[in-house]
């Protein structure tokens, strides 16, 4: 299996996440109950350990490439006009 990373969306993915992720992370501080803070603080701690697990697995098992950003944009897809027509047909058996 081989894959590509594009550095720059990674880069702007991992800037998202994180911002979610710290904002949540300072709306569930301000939970006053110890109950709720111990099971959320254990169901991260499963969430960060199976993320890093599917991480190394999907980094070993792939042989990646990694370039400054894609060019789909260069291929021009359509060079030549797109014909559609548009119909309905209604079949009755």
């Amino acid at each position: 299996m081989s894959g590509e990373i594009y550095l720059l969306g990674f880069i702007g993915n991992v800037l998202f996440w994180a911002i979610l992720i710290i904002g949540i992370i300072s709306l569930l501080n301000n939970i006053k109950k110890k109950s709720l803070k111990k099971v959320m603080y254990i169901f991260g701690w499963l969430i960060f350990a199976w993320s890093s697990l599917m991480i190394f697995m999907n980094f070993t098992m792939v042989d990646w490439k990694i370039k400054l950003t894609h060019n789909n944009f260069k291929m021009n897809y359509y060079q030549s006009d797109i014909d559609c027509k548009r119909r309905f047909i209604l079949k009755i058996n």
